[in-house]
């Protein structure tokens, strides 16, 4: 029995474990841990079960001396933390892979992304808003161009270069204000978060931030596609109407053509 309770004092020591700790672990007084460490008490064959499980050691190693020796004593294992640099055992180990992070630098990680998530959402909707604004102009612009058109200037010529020179300048404009600037927020708004990402969290946001304006940027091309598409039916529109409308206006011009030749005529007759 003082063999028994000896190896289990001498097991306990080497781990670096308090008989407080010891007696939390197995929902115990800690006076009967004691008693079993001075001998006045033998823990029951459950007990020992239980108190090897927190060792990390067989059964068999309370009643051999060389199987203490032969026993890994991984409890004393250190581990240097990346962020703040400072040496934990293994019961401080809050994350292994990638790297090394202790519980209070773990705790801070997960604030700092909550904080970053947070502000990445308030800036998107930034962004949001004031592309919508950029758009909604564009649109007004594109209506006035075309009333404008149909109003002042396809009723009096067939002005489909002058038309084709609106939709240039109507294009160039929603190509500055809304795609190319659509295009280089996200373009910015990927620099600048994945450096904050970088220095500041891990490369997992980094990742779902090159996701995110990936998708931005492809979003962005197809709107330029199918703006060049819109522009092009509505430069074939203009043709089309222009050349109906002096198919229609034709017959009236016709009257002024003949006085016009029957004057030239009268004038080399003389």
């Amino acid at each position: 029995m003082k063999n028994l309770a000896k190896k289990i004092k001498t097991i306990r020591q080497e781990r670096n474990i308090s008989p407080l700790d010891v007696a939390r672990k197995l929902a115990v007084d800690l006076e009967e841990v004691l008693s079993w460490e001075e001998g006045t008490k033998e823990p029951s064959v459950e007990m020992l079960k239980k108190l090897s499980l927190v060792y990390n050691i067989s059964l068999e190693a309370f009643f051999k001396e060389e199987e203490i020796e032969r026993e890994e004593i991984t409890n004393k294992e250190e581990y240097l933390c990346l962020w703040c640099e400072r040496r934990f055992s293994s019961s401080n180990l809050a994350q292994k892979d990638p790297y090394p992070l202790c519980f209070d630098c773990q705790r801070i990680k997960e604030n700092n992304y909550h904080q970053f998530k947070k502000g990445l959402k308030k800036s998107q909707e930034k962004i949001k808003k004031r592309a919508k604004s950029n758009i909604n102009n564009t649109l007004w612009l594109n209506y006035i161009m075309i009333i404008s058109f149909f109003l002042l200037v396809l009723p009096f010529t067939n002005s489909f270069n002058n038309y084709r020179g609106y939709l240039f300048i109507l294009q160039l404009y929603l190509v500055i204000s809304s795609v190319n600037y659509l295009t280089l927020l996200h373009f910015k708004g990927f620099i600048y978060k994945s450096a904050r990402a970088v220095l500041k969290i891990s490369f997992f946001p980094l990742i779902k931030l090159l996701k995110h304006h990936i998708k931005g940027l492809i979003v962005a091309i197809i709107l330029k596609a199918f703006l060049g598409i819109i522009f092009f039916l509505l430069a074939l529109l203009g043709t089309v109407l222009g050349n109906l409308f002096l198919l229609l206006m034709s017959p009236l011009a016709f009257p002024f053509t003949v006085f016009k030749y029957r004057r030239s005529v009268s004038y080399e007759s003389l």
